[in-house]
């Protein structure tokens, strides 16, 4: 990826956000490297911190040709930063390449096998990806494109394994519906119940 690529994304991001409140950079020499921007409510002008990653789109990700998003970056909402949100989105960063796979609006993974608790004590063991319900979070393919690719955010939701199991024996607008009817937070909830 050239330096201009880089820059005109971190230009996007600073019109979108502002200013970061915390540049969390990725030590270790991964392909793609990764960080992590967090962007507080004042500088951002929205009433939550804003937590993206910034690098996962300096690759395709594997396997994706046939697949309408091709290069993406992931973005969460919560009242606060912790660190468990960096390192959770770092986590979910590094599996399209290592896994060699690709997400997907609309697709749901497990977090392990068994599916393991996502934060303690909770019943959320799963991800759903969608595009963020946030603008101008939701438009980021139509500012940022890499070598003809339009970049988009997924927001990574945690949800129950019944949650899961309704989209993938079903739509993930059943989810949406649920999702609806319980006024789903867009900002983290570690301890959120299950809706089924």
């Amino acid at each position: 990826m050239t330096d201009k690529a880089i820059t005109e994304r971190e230009c996007v991001y600073k019109n979108i956000f502002g200013e970061p409140e915390i540049a969390n950079h990725e030590l270790m020499p991964f392909d793609p490297h990764v960080d992590i921007y967090i962007y507080s409510p004042e500088t951002s002008q929205r009433p939550f911190y804003t937590i993206a990653t910034l690098g996962l789109s300096n690759e395709r990700m594997p396997n994706s040709q046939n697949n309408e998003l091709k290069r993406i970056e992931l973005i969460l909402y919560a009242k606060e930063p912790k660190k468990i949100y960096i390192d959770l989105l770092r986590y979910l960063s590094h599996i399209p390449h290592d896994q060699q796979t690709f997400f997907t609006p609309g697709g749901t993974m497990t977090n392990g096998v068994p599916p393991q608790p996502v934060f303690d004590e909770s019943e959320l063991n799963c991800f759903v990806f969608l595009f963020p319900i946030i603008s101008p979070d939701d438009s980021l393919d139509s500012k940022l494109v890499i070598n003809g690719d339009p970049v988009s955010f997924l927001w990574p939701v945690a949800i129950s394994k019944q949650e899961c199991d309704l989209v993938r024996e079903n739509r993930v607008e059943d989810l949406l519906e649920l999702f609806e009817k319980n006024q789903h937070p867009y900002l983290i909830e570690e301890k959120r119940k299950s809706y089924l």
